[in-house]
């Protein structure tokens, strides 16, 4: 009977170990999608290179009210992915978080692997524009040299260069139709010569990818001013303690005899 309670109480204590070990279980515990799933149709990357080019150098020059027909690619409500990105959450720097199940994830791009293998089910199927599709007018591929594109180069194909140029005022005047207000004219025109423009042998400025990366160099850049900013006023703060407590130390102590000699002085002219 003695062994068969010893027993039993180590079978109590085995069970309440694994539950307090279960409970215990560490948040940020890093998962690992299945390599083996079906890879995506749409290349998320350069989807998301697309949708931050559109953002910053398109649709941040539309007004709210504005109205973007209902074939137009570039339209946030088109973007087969944006639901997918809209649930990141970056915790760290080599965190990311699924918003949809809370798993974290040590880079985006197995977060986007997970995505794709746990939650394809959650991407809205009316939304249906890869915009990784729309790279070659974004020139946003890894394999485009640095002036922007491989059509960029002294070799240049004129023909080649006016197809894109084409293509890429067709994809503008279908999101902007001249025709059809003042408003959208005026887009039409700026955002033609925005994206469209360095599609020619001639051109000598930016290609949107470049753009972008110029337009984002400034915010590095005051961060770097706000940290330093940051580091000299500490150090003048440290500094300027330091020498308040260094005089607090010698000024009280001369300030004392000074009181005390006059006192005793007084004492003595009041004894007489």
């Amino acid at each position: 009977r003695r062994v068969h309670g010893e027993s039993g109480k180590a079978q109590m204590l085995l069970v309440a170990l694994v539950l307090v070990l279960s409970d215990a279980e560490p948040q940020y515990t890093f998962s690992h999608p299945d390599m083996n799933a079906p890879p995506d149709l749409c290349n998320r990357e350069k989807s998301r290179t697309v949708r931050n080019i559109v953002r910053q150098l398109v649709l941040n020059e539309v007004d709210s009210e504005f109205d973007l027909p209902d074939d137009c690619p570039l339209d946030p409500e088109q973007d087969m992915y944006l639901e997918h990105e809209e649930h990141k959450h970056t915790v760290l720097t080599n965190d990311w978080k699924c918003g949809y199940c809370g798993k974290h994830f040590k880079s985006e791009s197995f977060l986007d692997k997970h995505l794709h293998r746990k939650h394809a089910d959650t991407i809205d199927k009316e939304r249906t524009v890869c915009l990784a599709d729309l790279c070659d007018v974004f020139v946003c591929d890894n394999k485009y040299d640095q002036r922007g594109s491989d059509l960029l180069k002294p070799s240049c194909d004129q023909n080649a260069m006016k197809r894109m140029n084409h293509k890429c005022l067709a994809l503008i005047h279908r999101c902007f139709p001249p025709e059809m207000s003042v408003e959208s004219h005026r887009l039409s025109t700026l955002l033609g010569n925005r994206i469209c423009s360095h599609f020619s042998c001639d051109y000598k400025g930016l290609s949107p990818m470049q753009a972008l990366q110029e337009r984002e160099e400034p915010s590095y850049q005051s961060r770097f001013l706000f940290v330093i900013t940051i580091v000299f006023g500490f150090v003048f703060g440290v500094f300027a303690c330091a020498m308040l407590l260094y005089y607090r130390e010698i000024t009280p102590s001369s300030d004392l005899q000074f009181l005390f000699g006059k006192r005793h002085r007084l004492s003595k002219v009041k004894g007489f």
